[in-house]
């Protein structure tokens, strides 16, 4: 049976909701949330309740009474929900026949509501309830509000009320009521109160409502919450609040998308499934929707396809779409692959039969969307965006998209996408706070009948355990897989507790769980792991956001994995059972990567096997692009680098089962294509006389090679001494710190051409020849992209004359690197070189994994280290220059991956090189770079933390640091960018600490220079600017020690920059430092006139110190932030001198400055801005706010 209940809903005018602004999202006052938590109970137990809200705004009143005198009664209600604010409400007409007990007149309507329906409450013995709810902050109202008195007006009558009524003269409670402070705290006061009134009434039963006999688990392990557990999915209620927000707020601009994006493991889907989408389709959420069908998809190999799949599947829309023309999957995956147009065209007709004449839409999810980006193909994936945007512009769809963070780059790849996410809203999932992490652990017990219970020892309960062990990455779903397995355990022993004993971490929830799986299985299917999981792995890919290699999780077909081997199929089997796989079909793929990541059997695996599988995964798409291609221009793409097709060719041999049929086909074919041309090579190469040898030994610059010749030529002593002195004017030159670039190429030039006649009449061995394609970085571009590739010529015919000898490989790698090199530094052929430098880095890493030769392993990490910092440095040059700032923000974290790998390349040659200090100067060096990348992300704390590793690692080589001049050097760099991070941080006696380092650092190192170096006297003079700068916001602090100092060393770094400017006066570095210490040095002046009270003075010195930043403004670094910092000045010293309308222009100009700094909060990927930029955002506010004449200056 179904009862209905009336609530009537009271409160005056003020808890209403405001008119609608244009491009905003309506938001509902008080008394219409309220309505909506009776149309969402209604909705949650559709088949039990009706709750009637009676709101006497929704009704049309006759002209011939008052509105009060036909509003229905309170006391003829079930419930009575009384709000107040500020106001107790407009007085009744003299003519309302009503009157209080002693014949005075009710203060207001509102209070009429409350009284008569307590008056009938004692004359019904039962009904109604009366909750009164009353907000405990007064009313902040303006002294120019025009509407003052009538605000402290109300605000004295609302008092009176409640001390008549509510309070006796003593204070003491004489009715009850219950506090609030914000709208969405009484919001969750009401619909708990309603709750218990159901419960309490017998309407709704109490207590719990996850009947376990029935439902078993609470917790779904590594499987996403879904709707059948949103009564027990807790601890998301913030999140899904401000997702439904940046929704609706999406749908008022006519773009109603979300992008949902976090981490793997943050728990995204069980969001989308247990909280998003059922609240979003709740009556009265979106309050234009009358009527909902509800889709969830997972896209694949055809997103078409399961889209189709899931509209058939809905219980309502699904039986209109089988009445149409489309009524099977494949008519409507056909359909829906046509033009947007037509394609959402059947869609339209289901929806309208359904709503029946009222507003209806789909409410689309799109879960683990980053699967359009492994497993779709690039045509198909934005053809798939063209029709979902199609599906949101027609105002057909709410689109709920879920995406993975480190697939975020190749989601901006898809145009159609990024408009529909410009045009919508994004919300980015962060971790649960502890409150949060409370609640999703205990709540579901306490939601639970029988009862559960976690075990308490010696007054520490588990669930406390639990919550202070679910941190990191896959939190979420290893905590759901713990909880799992400790239900499991309670339930086996029936007493329901869940207890420390079965415990054993976090990671061991799925470690167990696996292992169990194994230790249930026979020998056969235990040997078939490996193959699972290499076939579970799909690639290896570097988080662009963290730095960390991460596996990133495939499928495979069932009968394609399992070939008629039952010890296969057993294996897949058992996995599936424990829901550590999940079967879709026939296809097969991980219920989370967790498993992937967690699990130490598949982690060895994994490890083991990277290389490889980083080698597949370049592989495919090379595959894929061979097997669309036609006639000749398939015979093309057979053509790839030898260290590319060496690897191939180790794939097949040690992962055969591992590999599709056409990838195995295309190795082959790709190996015979090379012997076809080698032979062809052969018949014009072996011919050519030994002077063809000669011209192209120009491509020879690698120091160490002269060592390797002197042992390996095949000619005399003479020869070798003569071909090291050559060698030995190159590194002169290349390590004179003194002589300019051109003197370097030149020297370097000459040389290699001594060389090259040297070898003229000796016929040298081909392969030792040809060995130096390294050391480009000092050549010209053009020169080194010649050289380069005559290397490489040769080294690809000796590759293919032996295709299984790892030296050569490697050769051919070093080659592709140095090519590399020389384009980047061209500054024309960037794609070139990021091709190059990733299939050398790719073939590299193949090699290392292979190798166990100690000095081959040293010299390939020192390789794979510089070519991935390399890489970097290019990355970071392409997007200075980017225009789009989604790209660069793409192409920052991408380069800040390159400089964590190489950080980590060199770690692992610390650790197997003992006593070298290089490889620990180079890993510093990277994760130098690593945090300037993090600095411009605004991520400080990471900055921070790379920094102090980098300087930690380079003090930690104690005397060996002067082994190299360039590493001191370092650590004084490393210190600069320490002390601007806690500048940042507000720390300026720490700053002031480390930036006197780095000046003793570089000063120490011009004094130790051969001649006047200009690049060390610039830093000297760069620390010394930075110790004033750091002084001058001291001194703003208030400090006349830090503005005393302040001066002097910025007279010292003034004086250094100045001769600087005279020994170079062509570069256009020094004259913008010497615009940067003379606009510090005028800032300080302004200090010193302020606390001389010359205020004339304070304003003309700002004015300069602006003008200077101004004059050297570059996007994004402190230059914007010290221009609004000396405007802001410049208008304080004008609000002094009475000046307010250039106060109100300087303070303005400095607001618009420093917003470049900040961002909204519902801004995508907004930064938290830095201590510093907030408090002169407050400071700019604060002095806005107070233009009100003269005042002294601060």
């Amino acid at each position: 049976m179904v009862e209905t209940v009336k609530l009537f809903i009271s409160s005056p005018g003020d808890l209403q909701s405001a008119s609608r602004e244009p491009g905003k999202a309506w938001e509902p006052g008080a008394r219409e949330r309220v309505a909506q938590i009776a149309k969402k109970l209604n909705g949650i137990f559709k088949h039990r309740i009706i709750i009637k809200p009676v709101l006497w705004e929704e009704q049309y009143y006759s002209a011939h009474d008052t509105f009060q005198g036909q509003i229905e009664e309170a006391g003829a209600c079930d419930v009575v929900v009384a709000i107040f604010k500020a106001r107790l409400g407009s007085p009744l007409p003299a003519s309302f026949p009503r009157h209080l007990p002693d014949g005075q007149p009710y203060p207001s309507g509102t209070a009429y509501e409350v009284l008569s329906a307590i008056e009938a409450r004692k004359q019904r013995g039962d009904m109604p309830d009366i909750y009164v709810f009353r907000c405990s902050d007064s009313p902040n109202v303006k002294l120019d509000n025009p509407q003052r008195n009538e605000i402290e007006a109300q605000w004295e009558k609302l008092n009176n009320f409640f001390n008549t009524w509510f309070r006796t003269p003593a204070g003491e409670f004489t009715l009850a009521f219950q506090d609030y402070q914000t709208d969405d705290e009484l919001i969750a006061k009401v619909e708990t109160c309603l709750l218990q009134w159901l419960a309490k009434r017998g309407i709704l039963p109490q207590g719990p409502v996850w009947d376990r006999r029935v439902l078993g688990s609470p917790f779904p392990g590594l499987s996403a919450f879904d709707a059948e557990r949103e009564t027990v999915f807790f601890g998301r209620e913030l999140a899904i609040r401000q997702a439904l927000t940046r929704l609706r707020e999406g749908f008022a601009r006519g773009t109603a998308f979300l992008l949902l994006i976090g981490a793997s493991g943050s728990g995204k889907s069980s969001l989308l499934r247990a909280g998003l989408l059922p609240q979003l389709v709740l009556p009265g959420t979106v309050p234009e929707i009358d009527h909902w069908c509800q889709v969830i998809m997972v896209p694949g190999s055809d997103p078409f396809a399961a889209l189709a799949a899931a509209l058939l599947a809905e219980p309502t829309l699904g039986p209109q779409l089988r009445q149409g023309v489309f009524k099977t999957e494949a008519l409507l995956t056909k359909q829906l692959k046509s033009e947007p147009m037509l394609a959402t065209a059947p869609l339209h007709e289901a929806l309208q039969r359904v709503a029946r004449g009222k507003p209806a839409r789909l409410a689309l999810g799109i879960d683990q969307a980053e699967r359009l980006f492994t497993e779709t193909a690039t045509a198909a994936a934005v053809s798939f965006a063209a029709l979902v945007t199609a599906l949101v512009n027609d105002g057909l769809c709410f689109v709920v998209m879920v995406l993975r963070s480190d697939a975020y780059a190749q989601f901006q790849t898809i145009e159609p996408f990024l408009a529909l996410r410009e045009a919508g809203a994004s919300f980015d999932l962060v971790a649960p706070n502890q409150a949060e992490l409370e609640e999703i652990v205990k709540r579901p017990l306490a939601a639970c009948d029988p009862p559960l219970s976690f075990e308490t020892i010696e007054g520490k309960s588990l669930a406390s355990r639990l919550v202070t062990d679910t941190k990191g990455g896959d939190a979420l779903p290893l905590l759901q897989m713990t909880l799992s397995r400790l239900y499991e355990a309670a339930d086996e022993r029936g007493d329901n507790v869940l207890r420390f004993a079965d415990y054993r971490g976090m990671d061991a929830a799925v470690t167990d769980t696996a292992n169990d799986v194994l230790a249930t299985l026979h020998d056969a299917s235990r040997a078939e792991l490996p193959s699972l999981v290499t076939t579970l792995v799909r690639d290896i890919v570097t988080d662009p956001w963290t730095g960390a290699q991460v596996a990133v999780a495939g499928n495979f077909v069932r009968q394609n994995f399992i070939a008629n081997k039952p010890s296969r199929a057993a294996l897949v089997d058992a996995f599936i059972d424990r829901r550590l796989l999940t079967a879709e079909g026939e296809t097969i793929r991980p219920t989370h990567e967790a498993l992937l990541r967690i699990w130490p059997s598949a982690k060895a695996i994994i490890d083991e096997t990277a290389s490889l599988l980083r080698l597949r995964g370049a592989l495919e798409s090379r595959v894929v692009e061979w097997k669309a291609a036609i006639g000749a221009e398939k015979a093309r793409h057979l053509d790839i680098p030898p260290s590319l097709l060496a690897g191939a060719q180790r794939l097949a041999t040690l992962l055969p089962a591992d590999l599709s049929a056409d990838m195995l086909d295309f190795i082959q074919q790709a190996s015979l294509a090379a012997r076809n041309k080698h032979n062809a090579k052969l018949r014009l190469a072996w011919g050519t006389a030994i002077g063809g040898f000669a011209s192209a030994a120009v491509g020879i610059v690698l120091c160490l090679w002269a060592e390797f010749e002197s042992n390996k030529a095949q000619t005399s002593l003479q020869l070798a001494t003569a071909t090291l002195r050559s060698f030995a004017q190159i590194i002169g030159s290349v390590n004179n710190r003194d002589a300019d670039s051109t003197t370097q190429t030149n020297n370097i030039d000459a040389n290699i051409d001594n060389i090259a006649a040297l070898y003229q009449s000796s016929p040298a061995d081909a392969a030792a020849l040809y060995l130096a394609a390294a050391q480009m970085r000092q050549l010209s571009p053009d020169s080194g992209t010649a050289y380069a590739n005559k290397a490489l010529a040769m080294l690809q015919s000796l590759h293919l004359a032996n295709p299984h000898d790892p030296d050569i490989t490697l050769d051919y790698d070093r080659g592709l690197i140095d090519r590399a090199r020389a384009e980047a530094g061209s500054g024309i052929r960037n794609d070139a070189a990021i091709a190059d430098f990733s299939a050398g880095i790719a073939s590299l890493q193949a090699v290392l994994a292979t190798n166990r030769i100690p000095e081959t392993r040293r010299m390939i990490m020192l390789l794979l280290g510089h070519a991935e910092e390399d890489l970097g440095d290019l990355t970071v040059r392409i997007a200075q220059a980017e225009t789009d700032s989604n790209k660069k923000t793409v192409d920052i974290a991408q380069a800040g991956a390159g400089y964590t790998q190489a950080a980590t390349v060199f770690q692992i040659f610390s650790a197997e090189n003992k006593g070298d200090p290089q490889g620990t100067a180079e890993q510093a060096w990277a994760l130098n770079k690593s945090g300037d990348i993090a600095n411009q992300q605004l991520q400080i704390a990471t900055a921070a933390s790379r920094y102090g590793q980098a300087a930690d690692l380079l003090r930690g080589l104690g005397k060996q640091l002067a082994a190299n001049p360039i590493w001191p050097q370092h650590l004084a760099i490393i210190d600069m960018n320490l002390g601007i991070i806690r500048l940042s941080q507000m720390d300026f006696y720490g700053a002031q600490t480390i930036f006197s380092s780095a000046y003793t650092e570089f000063s120490g190192l011009r004094d130790l220079a051969s001649s006047q170096n200009v690049e060390l006297q610039a830093d000297v003079a760069w620390s010394q600017d930075f110790i004033g700068f750091a002084n001058y916001l001291c001194a703003e602090q208030g400090s006349t020690t830090c503005l005393a100092d302040a001066e002097t060393v910025l007279r010292g770094a003034q004086e250094a920059r100045t001769t600087l400017h005279q020994l170079a006066p062509g570069q256009l570095q020094l004259v913008d430092d010497l615009a940067h210490t003379n606009a510090t040095l005028a800032a300080v002046q302004g200090l010193r006139d302020i606390a001389a009270h010359d205020e004339t003075g304070a304003a003309k010195d700002f004015e300069q110190a602006a003008s200077l930043t101004a004059s050297i403004l570059r996007e994004g670094n402190w230059e914007v932030w010290r221009l609004a910092d000396f405007e802001d000045r410049q208008g304080e010293a004008a609000a002094a001198l009475g000046d307010a309308q250039t106060a109100t222009a300087d303070f303005t100009k400095a607001a618009q400055t420093l917003a470049s700094q900040l961002c909204a909060a519902d801004t995508a990927n907004c930064m938290a801005p830095t201590p510093i930029i907030l408090t002169l955002n407050t400071r700019i506010s604060n002095d806005l706010s107070h233009i009100n004449g003269p005042r002294p200056l601060q």
